[in-house]
C-alpha cells in the first residue's frame, strides 16, 4: 500500500512541478499554495474526525494537541523553511539554473544520514542508490546547456565559485533539519524516545509523537506564519502579496489541488512505512516524470543528457529500493 502511495504522490509532484513553471513569481506563488494547502489538509482532517469518525474532539485536538504541542520542533522546520526559501531566492538570481539544481541535491544525502542516525535500517542498496540518483540528477540538470555529455561538462561543474558551494550548503542544512526533525516528531525509535525525553526536561511546552499527518498540520500554520512575516517585511514582495490571486486564480487553483493530493499520499506512505528514508530516494523519481509531462504537455525538447539523466535517477531509485 506504501508503495502505491509514494508513486500517486510522485505522479501528482511532477503535475504540480509541471504548471508551477506557468508563474513567474514563484515565492509568492509558494506562500498560497502553503495557505490554502492548509486550510485543504485543515477541511480533510475536520471531514475525517467530524463525519467519518463521529470525534467530537477533533477541533480541540487540532488546536491544543497538533497545533500547542510539540511547538520548539514546529519552530524548528519553519525557520529552516524559510531560510530555504531565501537561499533560493539568492542561488537562482545569482546563478545558472544548471549549476543549482545538481548541487542541491546533496541534501537528500544528508537527510538519509540523519534518519539512519534516528533509527532508520541502513542498507549499502540504498547508499549505492542515492549516489546514482545525485549523479543522474546532476547531468539531467547540466543538459540546460550541453547538448551532449562530455569532459568539459564536469570542469564546469568544478569551476563551482565558493560563495555557490556555501549558499548550497546552507540550504541543504535547511532540509536535512527540516527532514530530520519531522521524522523526530513522527517515528518512535529507541533513538527518537531518547530525544524527544530530552526535549521535554527543557519544559519548553508539551512534546508528543504525532502522525505525519497530523505533525504536518501543526507544523504547517507556524511555516505560514513565519513565511508571512517575511513576505511583509520585504517591500518587492509586499506589494504584490496578492498577484497570484487576481492573475491565475484557476491556475492556482489546480496547483493548490495537486500539492495537496501529492503531500497527503506522501503522508499517508510516511505513516504506514516503517523505512522513510527509501521514500525520500523514491521522492526523487518524480524528476524524469515531470520530463515526461514536460514533453507531452509543454513541448520540451528531451535530449540525450536529459534521457541519460532520468534513466540514472530512476535506476538509483530501485535500487535503494531494494
Amino acid at each position: 500500500m506504501g508503495t502505491y502511495l509514494i508513486l500517486f504522490s510522485i505522479v501528482t509532484l511532477s503535475l504540480y512541478n509541471v504548471l508551477l513553471k506557468q508563474f513567474s513569481q514563484k515565492l509568492l506563488l509558494l506562500f498560497w499554495v502553503s495557505f490554502f494547502s492548509y486550510i485543504g489538509f485543515v477541511a480533510i482532517y475536520l471531514f475525517q474526525s467530524l463525519i467519518l469518525q463521529h470525534d467530537h474532539h477533533a477541533i480541540y485536538e487540532l488546536i491544543f494537541a497538533y497545533t500547542f504541542e510539540d511547538i520548539p520542533l514546529y519552530l524548528i522546520i519553519a525557520l529552516s523553511f524559510l531560510g530555504s526559501m531565501i537561499i533560493s531566492e539568492k542561488l537562482l538570481e545569482g546563478y545558472d539554473l544548471s549549476l543549482v539544481i545538481p548541487i542541491s541535491q546533496f541534501g537528500i544525502l544528508l537527510a538519509s544520514a540523519g534518519y539512519i542516525a534516528l533509527g532508520a535500517p541502513f542498507q549499502w542498496s540504498l547508499v549505492i542508490g542515492i549516489v546514482i540518483l545525485c549523479c543522474g540528477t546532476f547531468i539531467l540538470s547540466l543538459s540546460a546547456t550541453a547538448k551532449h555529455l562530455s569532459l568539459s561538462v564536469f570542469a564546469e561543474f568544478l569551476r563551482i565559485p565558493r560563495h555557490l558551494w556555501l549558499l548550497v550548503a546552507l540550504q541543504a542544512l535547511c532540509f536535512t533539519v527540516s527532514a530530520v526533525v519531522s521524522y523526530l516528531g513522527t517515528k518512535e525509535t529507541v533513538r527518537t524516545d531518547t530525544l524527544m525525553d530530552g526535549v521535554k526536561r527543557l519544559h519548553l511546552g508539551p512534546i508528543a509523537f504525532h502522525g505525519a499527518f497530523y505533525f504536518n498540520l501543526g507544523q504547517q500554520i507556524y511555516s505560514i506564519t513565519i513565511f508571512l512575516v517575511y513576505i511583509l517585511v520585504r517591500k518587492k514582495y509586499r506589494r504584490g502579496i496578492f498577484s497570484p490571486l487576481a492573475a491565475r486564480a484557476k491556475y492556482l487553483c489546480l496547483v493548490v489541488l495537486a500539492y495537496i493530493a501529492a503531500e497527503y499520499a506522501y503522508f499517508s506512505a510516511f505513516t504506514i512505512t516503517s523505512n522513510t528514508t527509501i521514500l525520500l530516494v523514491l521522492d526523487n523519481l518524480s524528476i524524469p516524470i515531470t520530463l515526461s509531462f514536460s514533453y507531452f504537455l509543454l513541448k520540451e525538447q528531451i535530449g540525450e543528457m536529459k534521457i541519460i539523466g532520468s534513466s540514472l535517477i530512476v535506476l538509483g531509485g530501485l535500487i535503494a529500493a531494494m
